[in-house]
């Protein structure tokens, strides 16, 4: 099985950007089960 990503690739910095939707939805749902399980 060929794997997923290259372990041998240069470190280098991602900016990531979540949709505020998606934060807003995960934040709820994680305040309402008391757990991050839930969370994405």
């Amino acid at each position: 099985m060929q794997d997923l990503y290259d372990i041998h690739a240069p470190k280098k910095a991602t900016n990531l950007s979540i949709n505020s939707d998606l934060l807003l939805k995960t934040v709820v749902s994680v305040m309402s089960t008391g757990t991050s399980k839930g969370a994405v």
